[in-house]
């Protein structure tokens, strides 16, 4: 990228911070991919989109011939339902939310906590002390009417809501961390492709609320929202 344009850099640097990928501010194979991506599943990122027509008239002056956009291929994503998920909408349109790295606490993150009714700290600071990935996923579900497991736990959830078999565009998916069988990471399910990498949303994923690849065979739990008013599922303190 011509440096004559830093702030389209450091913009690029933020997009790729939220994408997921190698922040270096230059446009590659891997960015192009994510953003066309992110554009397909969130068309309402504003961010983004800024980026590409940034990005696209910066590569293509006007009067110079615009390169066709590379399209994604049929055989790259395994076929989705079209069916609403409001709670993963709500996910999607927090990307980029992040811990504040100075010595004040990120509203939004600590407001995720108040959702669920939790209001011990850790040394006085929820925001960036303690994973809040399960609270990210609470929230999402209690501001759209879903109900949650009411736990900062991420393996709380995998007592909740319906149990899948398989993807499921929106599901709750739980993962292992580490050896320490208590240890997880919960987040949402996007998009999975014909190899079964998932694309999944979640918060605290490098300290805020991005995208991130990692194969279903390794979830340990795959569940289905359910309405408030449904069959309550199994609360587990947190």
């Amino acid at each position: 990228m011509n440096l004559k344009y830093p702030a389209i850099r450091q913009l690029l640097k933020e997009v790729q911070e939220i994408l997921n990928i190698e922040a270096d501010g230059l446009i590659g194979k891997n960015t192009n991919e994510a953003l066309e991506l992110l554009l397909k599943l969130h068309p309402h990122a504003t961010k983004p989109q800024m980026l590409s027509a940034l990005v696209s008239e910066m590569m293509c002056p006007t009067g110079v011939t615009e390169p066709k956009p590379r399209p994604i291929p049929t055989t790259e994503l395994a076929p989705q339902h079209e069916s609403p998920v409001p709670w993963l909408d709500w996910a999607l349109g927090h990307l980029g939310e992040a811990e504040d790295e100075s010595e004040d606490n990120n509203p939004f993150i600590v407001d995720l906590w108040k959702v669920l009714g939790i209001t011990w700290t850790h040394t006085n600071d929820i925001d960036s002390e303690v994973p809040w990935c399960a609270a990210f996923v609470g929230a999402a579900l209690a501001h759209t009417g879903y109900q949650h497991t009411g736990s900062g736990l991420a393996r709380s959830y995998l007592s909740y809501g319906i149990p899948l078999k398989a993807f499921k565009r929106g599901c709750v998916l739980v993962w292992p961390r580490g050896s320490n069988p208590r240890a997880g990471h919960v987040d949402f399910g996007v998009e999975i492709d014909a190899k079964g990498i998932v694309t999944k949303v979640g918060g605290n994923v490098k300290n805020q609320v991005c995208l991130a690849k990692r194969h279903i065979k390794e979830a340990i739990g795959i569940r289905y929202p359910i309405l408030d008013h449904d069959e309550p599922c199994k609360k587990v303190a947190a």
